[in-house]
């Protein structure tokens, strides 16, 4: 009984559902339509339910590849954006939600499997003077892969200098067949940056890019009734999910993609 009373209480009277219900009931009874609308629709992108179906749309543009049917290749890419540098306090990274992308590629190396393991990313941040994301992975990757074998870019920025500065390495290795990993509901806008930059360098008849989505984040499955009241995880897999297609229209717009 206590296990279903304190699944009813976090439905209710968590911050955010109690934020939104005690909204829902003001407007109501202000009879105010267009806030009540609004109050609705932030409503629905905040439960599990809706935001797995809108980070899923993200997420199917690929098939999704078996680790033990992966193909031998060159090197993995893995971008960057699994890891907070504001957060060490030690030489160890602190991961993020995209760990898989690095333990992936990790075990890939260890499965013989590949070769390199390039990761590329410097800083999102405004302050460009944050320690690159890929120095502190490089220390986590020699527990298990040879320094030989790592390769890193500490410069880019973004998707778009991600694909530009993988690339120049990937030449200056000639890695001719190399994986993409990221964060599913990112591969979409990487996989088609990453053809557009191989296009810009000529490089499309020397280099094969394969996409390897990891980090799968919607619920193939309904929970039960929590999956349609809102909650912390569901308006930030939403939140996930619209700056992705906002980041699409922008980089079309850009002619990154």
């Amino acid at each position: 009984m206590f296990f279903y009373l304190s699944k009813i209480f976090s439905l209710l009277f968590f911050p955010l559902p109690l934020f939104v219900f005690t909204l829902l009931i003001y407007f109501i009874i202000n009879k105010n339509k267009k806030y009540i609308i609004i109050t609705i629709i932030f409503f629905l992108i905040s439960t599990e339910f809706v935001a797995s179906r809108m980070i899923q749309i993200l997420e199917d543009q690929f098939p999704k590849i078996e680790l033990e049917k992966a193909e031998d290749v060159d090197a993995v890419i893995v971008l960057g954006g699994l890891s907070n540098p504001l957060r060490m306090v030690t030489n160890f990274p602190e991961f993020t939600d995209g760990v898989d992308r690095i333990l992936v590629a990790e075990k890939l190396y260890q499965l013989n499997k590949t070769k390199y393991v390039l990761i590329s990313g410097a800083t999102g941040y405004i302050n460009q003077s944050i320690l690159p994301e890929s120095i502190p992975l490089k220390k986590y990757l020699l527990y298990t892969v040879p320094e030989n074998s790592i390769l890193i870019d500490d410069k880019s920025r973004n998707t778009y200098e991600n694909a530009v500065e993988s690339l120049k390495i990937c030449k200056e290795h000639s890695l001719k067949k190399v994986y993409l990993m990221t964060s599913a509901f990112h591969m979409y806008r990487s996989y088609y940056v990453f053809l557009h930059v191989l296009n810009q360098m000529g490089l499309e008849q020397e280099i094969t890019i394969i996409p390897y989505s990891v980090d799968y984040r919607s619920l193939r499955e309904i929970a039960g009734i929590e999956d349609f009241f809102p909650s912390d995880d569901g308006l930030k897999k939403s939140t996930i999910a619209i700056k992705e297609f906002i980041g699409i229209i922008a980089y079309k717009i850009k002619g990154y993609l």
